[in-house]
């Protein structure tokens, strides 16, 4: 066993149990202490949003290159075969992967009803078809990178308001914090009591993302952070409809917790 935190041996141990039925499970291993190790108490980790149930015909002449390069790195056999799949009337997972390396999503349209944060969801690694979907216009080829294999990896973001098609969901306001000392996950600590103590729901898909509703009426904020260094961070919080007294309000509680930050390193 490695010279380690205690909590970490401990998970190893049981994470290389032979026995399968005594072998820990991922929810235990969510719940274990060496996996919050480093992260604020409050922190709540990241869940993938349930994937979509798309059924309507995609419109298959905009779909760019680098996207049906992606599908076939997965698995599909042809280029045909893909746009067959996109223009078909039934639910297909061909659909699912166009929507989700397009990021081509409206905020509406998210399963909003299903959504209760909550610290450490059990079900974070396992989601299933839930609810369905409402895609934006047909995404433009010039947005999507001409590079042969189209990476999530270069831009981590579900919902991507730069490149948003769905002239409802335009951005009404943004504001930034640059260069701010402190690791996501403190970060979105702080995001996240700010939301739950407002009373909204918001999806945390990723660590780079936070996506909110008010649910009383029709307000959607989202959070997109970035690291500019190893130990900095650059935020922009941006109100995609809704109140703006209400989101000054949000922009306020998030520059007096950063402050709170700030003193506390001090």
């Amino acid at each position: 066993m490695p010279d380690c935190d205690k909590n970490i041996q401990d998970l190893i141990s049981r994470m290389l149990t032979v026995d399968p039925a005594s072998r820990i499970t991922i929810s235990q291993i969510k719940n274990h202490d060496a996996f919050r190790i480093g992260v604020p108490e409050s922190y709540i980790f990241p869940t993938p949003i349930p994937l979509p149930t798309i059924s309507d015909p995609i419109e298959t002449s905009l779909v760019p290159k680098g996207i049906i390069n992606s599908i076939m790195q997965i698995g599909m056999e042809s280029e045909d075969t893909i746009l067959n799949e996109l223009q078909t009337n039934t639910h297909n997972m061909t659909k699912v992967f166009y929507t989700i390396f397009s990021k081509n999503v409206s905020l509406r349209s998210l399963p909003w009803r299903n959504v209760k944060p909550s610290p450490i969801n059990s079900n974070s690694f396992f989601v299933s078809p839930q609810s369905d979907y409402i895609l934006a216009s047909p995404v433009n080829p010039k947005s999507i990178s001409s590079l042969e294999m189209f990476s999530m990896n270069e831009n981590p973001l579900v919902w991507d308001y730069g490149n948003s098609k769905n002239e409802n969901e335009n951005v009404e306001e943004v504001h930034e914090f640059s260069e701010l000392t402190c690791t996501v996950e403190v970060f979105m600590g702080l995001v996240q009591n700010i939301f739950i103590n407002r009373n909204y729901d918001f999806f945390y898909p990723n660590s780079l993302q936070l996506i909110t509703k008010r649910p009383d009426y029709e307000m959607f904020v989202v959070v997109n952070v970035d690291y500019t260094s190893s130990n900095t961070i650059h935020v922009e919080v941006a109100r995609i409809f809704g109140d703006a007294e209400e989101f000054f309000e949000i922009v306020s509680c998030l520059i007096d917790s950063i402050s709170s930050i700030s003193f506390q390193d001090n």
